[in-house]
């Protein structure tokens, strides 16, 4: 489509739902491609996204009028007015439609569940960093419901070579005192990281 029309980009929100997404689909589904899968369109971080507004006054109507059977989109944003009035469509949508449509607040969420994924993540990824259960732990409620204070720490450790260990020492002196609000932990993590990043450089150019 973009080979036959490069100018499609710079057309209405509508016209691009129409010709990028509902007409390919269409034509995804007569071809009988994807028999027995349910596709998934991810759309991550609308609220750092330019005049999503219009977008969204165009692509969720023609999701809600079935235009795209058989195809998912999975929001995530954080809340916004201009943002959540598209998205409440549970109380604009018919009764057929509401069953088609979760909305998930991630602060709901019990904190315990949370860091069951953030606890096996971290597992995971330092599965090869000499780091014990409670040690994992205390990154876990370090991390608080922050995914990211999560794999910001689990880069940092393991991006550390022969510092490995003592970035993960550094980070679990940083843990012992952890913020209610999980705001000021992930404050004090980049701190950390910028801290090291500028030593590094200063090492690099004294030698």
């Amino acid at each position: 489509i973009l080979e036959q029309n490069q100018n499609v980009a710079l057309k209405e929100p509508s016209v691009q739902v129409e010709e990028l997404l509902i007409q390919p689909w269409e034509a995804v589904m007569n071809a009988k491609r994807f028999q027995g899968c349910s596709p998934v369109i991810v759309i991550d971080a609308l609220d750092e996204c330019e005049n999503i507004s219009e977008v969204l006054k165009a692509l969720v109507p023609a999701i809600q009028h079935n235009q795209m059977l058989g195809l998912k989109f999975f929001f995530t944003s954080r809340p916004g007015k201009n943002i959540s009035s598209h998205l409440q469509i549970e109380s604009k949508a018919s009764d057929s439609e509401k069953t088609h449509v979760q909305n998930f607040y991630l602060h709901n969420v019990e904190e315990s569940l949370v860091q069951d994924d953030i606890k096996k993540f971290l597992q995971h990824q330092l599965q090869d960093v000499k780091i014990t259960e409670e040690q994992i732990q205390t990154l876990v409620n370090s991390s608080g419901k922050l995914f990211i204070y999560a794999a910001t720490t689990a880069k940092y450790i393991t991006d550390g070579d022969e510092y490995e260990e003592q970035r993960l020492h550094d980070v679990l002196d940083l843990a012992q005192d952890p913020d209610p609000m999980h705001t000021k932990g992930i404050d004090i993590l980049y701190g950390q990281i910028l801290k090291e990043v500028t030593s590094v450089e200063k090492r690099q150019t004294a030698e």
